[in-house]
């Protein structure tokens, strides 16, 4: 994020290969996006960032509120709003700029959006749910792998329209497609390849299964 606002550039020397003359694109960009954006009013600072992760963390929590009270009702509603801005977990993680703070308040978004449109197939709660899922993807790619579900999700849903249920998932595709394609395209001009978000690929998957998952955090 501080790369961003002073160099103009997505780098880091605090990942491999710790050089800021190199392109870049092991980090997903949402996060490092959204904190420059606040850095560019505050400069670079803490406090800031923390402040904002602890707002995305209220909104999160209204509408997992919002989410329990569609699903099941107000008091259940008014209980998850609640438990979700009391969990110890939870009040901690906006004290650490991570990716979770953002895809936390995405996901509980997109299953209110998807929920909306599951009722009345709405071309415009589709394309929100893309713009979503297309923002959460730049977060933290691996939501991704949920798209085959929503595929199955919206067929039954929609199976006595299912021509209904096959325009809205291509809206919610082709409106995800299109929010992530400028990252893909910058990764593509910088790195030479087809990157679609990140050069992860099964990078922490591995860390957590593989041989250095032995490792205590200080040998690691």
């Amino acid at each position: 994020a501080v790369n961003l606002l002073t160099r103009q550039e997505f780098v880091t020397a605090m990942d491999p290969p710790h050089r800021l003359d190199l392109p870049y694109a092991t980090r997903p960009p949402l996060t490092p996006f959204a904190l420059a954006a606040i850095y560019s009013l505050t400069g670079p600072s803490w406090t800031a960032a923390q402040i904002l992760m602890a707002v995305v963390g209220a909104i999160g929590c209204a509408l997992t509120g919002i989410l329990g009270w569609r699903l099941f009702g107000p008091a259940t509603g008014l209980a998850a709003g609640v438990l979700a801005a009391l969990d110890p977990f939870l009040v901690f993680l906006p004290s650490v700029p991570l990716t979770e703070n953002l895809g936390l308040l995405l996901y509980v978004a997109l299953t209110l959006l998807l929920l909306r449109l599951g009722e009345d197939g709405s071309r415009g709660h589709a394309a929100a749910a893309g713009v979503v899922l297309g923002l959460a993807a730049l977060n933290k790619p691996t939501i991704l792998g949920f798209v085959p579900f929503l595929a199955l999700w919206l067929t039954l849903r929609f199976r006595r329209r299912i021509r209904e249920g096959l325009i809205a998932l291509a809206i919610v595709v082709a409106m995800a497609a299109l929010v992530i394609a400028p990252w893909t395209a910058r990764n593509f001009r910088l790195l030479g390849g087809v990157v679609l978000v990140t050069t992860q690929a099964g990078s922490a998957l591995y860390d957590a299964n593989g041989p250095h998952a032995e490792y205590s955090i200080r040998r690691l």
